[in-house]
């Protein structure tokens, strides 16, 4: 019995919607040879997940790259960027281009690679202020999940602070933050929503976030090969199809929730998307160019991102 570390609460969408049908995926594929349960408490806080299961402390975690330490893992910055897309296909699209394009395997080292999906569209909770103008950007107090949104929020004179997320309601209540970026599902979830005014969208997402689950490389050596053949086979684009589908589903519900109970819904206005894409488009160069240095072809592989999920840069 493999032990996986869970640091969401059991009945969101991570363990519940894409966790859960996964091992039970697993374990009928190699008739219960590979079983995995999920741990009732998480054995550490969300950003030393990675170091539990390199530790062998966790057989088993999942994570955000943001968490994690970006620069170890510079070309997961594909699917993290501003207006990547509104649907389940962005994670599907990003697993298979990081994995295939992008070599992801190689920035994972120490582990072994399971699924990657990136969340919903990103999106900005805020409390009690207005952004119009990029210059408004300077009156927040930002939650973020760090990568490309912490650097960008932060370039544009926010204060950002990391929070996990299940401190997000207290932080809004004490007024130490005013702002928050994350998918529409985690204001219900992370019981938020009534503690905020506006959710500010952007078409295809203000940012994103990449996620991986990977296992600890003495456990999967525990494993005979036909079995980490088998696993590998129902893995990888199977959890980036299961996260995708789920969070559109749970992004939906949580929309509905946040206006049910009266949070105004906005649409970031054209000026304002203009501006921002040209603050991202610099980021992206940026990003491209030292993707190069590493023999990869970013440019080529963010393109075909975007017309895969059919949104071209703004």
């Amino acid at each position: 019995m493999f032990r996986l570390s869970s640091w969401l609460p059991r009945q969101h969408t991570v363990p519940y919607d894409i966790l859960d049908p996964w091992i039970e995926i697993v374990a009928q594929s190699t008739n219960n040879r590979v079983q995995i349960e999920i741990l009732d408490a998480p054995l550490g806080p969300p950003p030393a997940h990675l170091g539990l299961a390199q530790s062998g402390e966790a057989d088993i975690v999942y994570t955000l790259h943001g968490y994690s330490g970006q620069e170890a893992f510079l070309r997961s910055q594909i699917g993290q960027f501003s207006f990547l897309g509104d649907s389940f296909g962005t994670a599907i699209v990003f697993s298979d281009i990081y994995r295939n394009d992008l070599n992801a395997a190689a920035e994972h080292e120490g582990v072994e690679l399971l699924g990657l999906w990136t969340h919903g569209p990103g999106l900005l909770f805020l409390n009690g202020v207005q952004i119009r103008t990029l210059d408004d950007f300077q009156q927040l107090r930002v939650r973020t999940p760090g990568g490309y949104i912490t650097e960008m929020v932060t370039e544009l004179g926010a204060e950002n602070q990391f929070l996990s997320p299940g401190q997000i309601s207290d932080a809004f209540v004490s007024d130490q933050i005013n702002a928050a970026t994350f998918p529409w599902e985690a204001a219900p979830a992370f019981n938020f929503a009534d503690k905020v005014t506006t959710g500010l969208e952007m078409p295809g997402g203000i940012y994103n976030a990449t996620w991986m689950l990977v296992m600890n490389s003495d456990a999967w050596n525990r494993i005979s090969d036909r079995d980490q053949q088998i696993v590998q086979q129902v893995s990888g684009e199977v959890i980036g199809l299961l996260a995708g589908k789920s969070w559109d589903e749970a992004d939906y519900l949580g929309k509905q929730r946040c206006a049910d109970i009266g949070m105004t819904i906005q649409r970031a206005s054209d000026e304002l998307i203009a501006d921002f894409a040209d603050l991202a488009s610099g980021y992206e160069q940026r990003w491209a160019q030292a993707v190069a240095a590493e023999g990869f072809d970013g440019d080529g592989a963010l393109d075909l991102l975007r017309r895969r999920t059919s949104v071209q840069q703004l």
